[in-house]
Protein backbone atom coordinates (compact mmCIF):
# COMPACT_ATOMS: atom_id res chain seq x y z
CA UNK A 1 0.00 0.00 0.00
CA UNK A 2 2.96 2.54 1.22
CA UNK A 3 4.25 1.75 -2.28
CA UNK A 4 0.93 2.48 -4.08
CA UNK A 5 0.70 5.41 -2.74
CA UNK A 6 4.38 6.46 -3.36
CA UNK A 7 4.03 5.59 -6.79
CA UNK A 8 1.26 8.06 -7.50
CA UNK A 9 2.35 11.19 -5.47
CA UNK A 10 5.64 10.58 -7.62
CA UNK A 11 3.28 10.07 -10.95
CA UNK A 12 1.37 13.31 -9.56
CA UNK A 13 4.36 14.93 -9.34
CA UNK A 14 5.75 14.15 -12.73
CA UNK A 15 2.62 15.46 -14.24
CA UNK A 16 2.44 18.68 -12.27
CA UNK A 17 6.58 19.32 -13.20
CA UNK A 18 5.63 18.52 -16.67
CA UNK A 19 2.77 20.34 -17.07
CA UNK A 20 5.08 23.63 -15.70
CA UNK A 21 7.76 22.73 -18.09
CA UNK A 22 5.46 22.80 -20.79
CA UNK A 23 4.13 25.98 -20.05
CA UNK A 24 7.60 27.43 -19.49
CA UNK A 25 8.38 26.30 -23.07
CA UNK A 26 5.44 27.64 -24.36
CA UNK A 27 6.09 30.80 -22.73
CA UNK A 28 10.10 30.41 -23.77
CA UNK A 29 8.32 30.07 -27.52
CA UNK A 30 5.88 33.03 -28.03
CA UNK A 31 8.87 35.02 -26.35
CA UNK A 32 11.36 34.23 -29.35
CA UNK A 33 8.67 34.65 -31.72
CA UNK A 34 7.49 38.01 -30.80
CA UNK A 35 11.49 38.95 -30.60
CA UNK A 36 12.69 41.87 -30.36
CA UNK A 37 8.94 43.21 -30.89
CA UNK A 38 8.19 42.23 -27.13
CA UNK A 39 11.27 43.95 -26.16
CA UNK A 40 11.00 47.46 -28.04
CA UNK A 41 10.45 50.22 -25.36
CA UNK A 42 12.90 52.08 -23.39
CA UNK A 43 14.32 50.32 -20.34
CA UNK A 44 16.20 51.81 -17.38
CA UNK A 45 18.60 51.25 -14.43
CA UNK A 46 21.53 51.40 -12.58
CA UNK A 47 25.16 49.41 -14.23
CA UNK A 48 27.15 48.17 -11.87
CA UNK A 49 30.67 47.39 -12.65
CA UNK A 50 32.24 44.26 -10.34
CA UNK A 51 35.67 43.36 -9.56
CA UNK A 52 37.29 40.76 -7.26
CA UNK A 53 35.90 42.39 -4.72
CA UNK A 54 32.49 44.02 -5.20
CA UNK A 55 31.27 47.09 -6.99
CA UNK A 56 33.80 49.59 -8.57
CA UNK A 57 30.91 51.85 -10.29
CA UNK A 58 28.01 51.94 -10.55
CA UNK A 59 26.22 54.74 -13.34
CA UNK A 60 22.84 55.22 -14.76
CA UNK A 61 22.12 53.23 -18.22
CA UNK A 62 19.16 53.15 -20.79
CA UNK A 63 18.50 50.14 -23.89
CA UNK A 64 16.19 51.81 -26.16
CA UNK A 65 14.55 49.19 -28.48
CA UNK A 66 12.50 50.75 -31.32
CA UNK A 67 11.34 50.09 -34.77
CA UNK A 68 13.16 50.98 -37.87
CA UNK A 69 12.15 51.53 -41.71
CA UNK A 70 13.63 48.33 -42.63
CA UNK A 71 11.54 45.27 -41.24
CA UNK A 72 14.91 43.24 -40.61
CA UNK A 73 16.15 45.95 -38.48
CA UNK A 74 15.50 47.38 -35.40
CA UNK A 75 17.31 50.40 -33.41
CA UNK A 76 18.98 49.22 -30.42
CA UNK A 77 20.56 52.05 -28.58
CA UNK A 78 22.58 51.87 -25.08
CA UNK A 79 23.28 55.25 -23.16
CA UNK A 80 25.44 55.58 -20.69
CA UNK A 81 24.69 58.43 -18.09
CA UNK A 82 27.71 58.80 -16.63
CA UNK A 83 29.89 61.79 -15.64
CA UNK A 84 29.42 62.16 -19.94
CA UNK A 85 26.67 60.63 -21.45
CA UNK A 86 27.90 57.79 -24.26
CA UNK A 87 25.45 56.94 -26.43
CA UNK A 88 25.81 53.70 -28.72
CA UNK A 89 22.90 53.98 -31.57
CA UNK A 90 23.48 50.52 -32.63
CA UNK A 91 20.72 48.35 -35.17
CA UNK A 92 19.91 44.93 -34.29
CA UNK A 93 19.44 42.82 -37.65
CA UNK A 94 17.61 39.87 -37.80
CA UNK A 95 19.93 37.49 -40.02
CA UNK A 96 17.98 33.95 -39.57
CA UNK A 97 14.93 33.62 -37.36
CA UNK A 98 14.67 30.09 -37.89
CA UNK A 99 17.91 29.47 -36.03
CA UNK A 100 17.73 32.32 -33.60
CA UNK A 101 20.37 34.43 -35.62
CA UNK A 102 20.72 38.02 -35.20
CA UNK A 103 23.95 40.71 -35.51
CA UNK A 104 24.63 44.14 -33.57
CA UNK A 105 25.09 46.45 -36.47
CA UNK A 106 27.54 49.08 -34.29
CA UNK A 107 27.40 51.17 -37.77
CA UNK A 108 31.27 51.38 -38.08
CA UNK A 109 32.04 48.29 -39.76
CA UNK A 110 31.49 46.10 -36.44
CA UNK A 111 28.80 43.63 -36.73
CA UNK A 112 28.53 41.40 -33.66
CA UNK A 113 27.03 37.60 -33.80
CA UNK A 114 24.39 37.67 -31.77
CA UNK A 115 21.69 34.59 -30.84
CA UNK A 116 18.71 34.77 -28.82
CA UNK A 117 18.19 31.60 -26.67
CA UNK A 118 15.09 31.34 -24.59
CA UNK A 119 14.95 34.39 -23.25
CA UNK A 120 18.36 35.38 -23.63
CA UNK A 121 20.10 37.36 -26.86
CA UNK A 122 23.77 36.36 -26.43
CA UNK A 123 27.18 37.94 -28.17
CA UNK A 124 30.54 36.22 -27.72
CA UNK A 125 33.70 38.15 -29.48
CA UNK A 126 37.34 39.57 -28.91
CA UNK A 127 39.00 42.28 -28.79
CA UNK A 128 42.71 42.58 -29.65
CA UNK A 129 43.43 40.51 -26.50
CA UNK A 130 40.09 40.91 -24.86
CA UNK A 131 37.05 38.21 -24.73
CA UNK A 132 33.53 39.55 -24.15
CA UNK A 133 30.35 37.76 -23.47
CA UNK A 134 27.33 40.22 -23.72
CA UNK A 135 23.69 38.82 -22.34
CA UNK A 136 19.99 40.76 -22.75
CA UNK A 137 17.73 38.58 -20.87
CA UNK A 138 14.12 39.38 -20.71
CA UNK A 139 12.10 38.64 -17.95
CA UNK A 140 8.85 39.22 -18.90
CA UNK A 141 6.84 38.76 -15.40
CA UNK A 142 9.07 41.49 -13.37
CA UNK A 143 9.17 43.62 -16.56
CA UNK A 144 13.03 43.62 -16.56
CA UNK A 145 15.87 43.28 -19.03
CA UNK A 146 19.14 42.61 -17.72
CA UNK A 147 22.36 43.51 -19.11
CA UNK A 148 25.70 41.30 -18.20
CA UNK A 149 28.94 41.74 -20.07
CA UNK A 150 31.93 39.60 -18.56
CA UNK A 151 35.42 40.82 -19.73
CA UNK A 152 38.48 39.05 -19.71
CA UNK A 153 41.74 38.86 -21.00
CA UNK A 154 43.12 36.14 -23.64
CA UNK A 155 46.58 37.05 -22.63
CA UNK A 156 46.46 35.65 -18.86
CA UNK A 157 45.57 31.76 -19.59
CA UNK A 158 45.78 28.50 -18.03
CA UNK A 159 46.24 25.26 -20.13
CA UNK A 160 44.94 21.67 -18.67
CA UNK A 161 44.26 18.66 -19.93
CA UNK A 162 47.77 17.80 -21.53
CA UNK A 163 47.73 14.54 -20.79
CA UNK A 164 44.54 13.65 -22.27
CA UNK A 165 45.08 13.18 -26.41
CA UNK A 166 41.99 14.15 -27.27
CA UNK A 167 41.57 17.16 -25.47
CA UNK A 168 43.35 20.72 -24.48
CA UNK A 169 41.24 23.05 -21.68
CA UNK A 170 41.95 26.67 -21.95
CA UNK A 171 40.70 28.72 -19.05
CA UNK A 172 40.77 32.26 -19.01
CA UNK A 173 40.56 35.05 -16.22
CA UNK A 174 37.09 36.92 -16.17
CA UNK A 175 38.55 40.62 -15.38
CA UNK A 176 35.15 42.20 -14.90
CA UNK A 177 31.62 42.18 -14.79
CA UNK A 178 29.14 44.41 -15.52
CA UNK A 179 25.12 44.68 -14.79
CA UNK A 180 22.48 46.00 -15.27
CA UNK A 181 18.58 45.27 -14.07
CA UNK A 182 16.86 47.76 -16.32
CA UNK A 183 12.94 48.36 -15.69
CA UNK A 184 10.70 49.48 -18.33
CA UNK A 185 9.95 53.22 -18.55
CA UNK A 186 7.81 53.37 -21.15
Amino acid sequence: VHDEKSMKYITLLFLLGSSILGWTQQNIESLQASFPESWMGTWEGTLNIYGPKGVNQSIPMEVSISEHPDSMRWNWQLTYKGEKEDVRAYELVEINREKAHFQIDEKNSILLDSYLYGNTLSSRFAVDNSLLIVNYSMNVEAEELTFELFWGSTIEKVETGKEIKENKITSYPVNTRHQAILKKSN
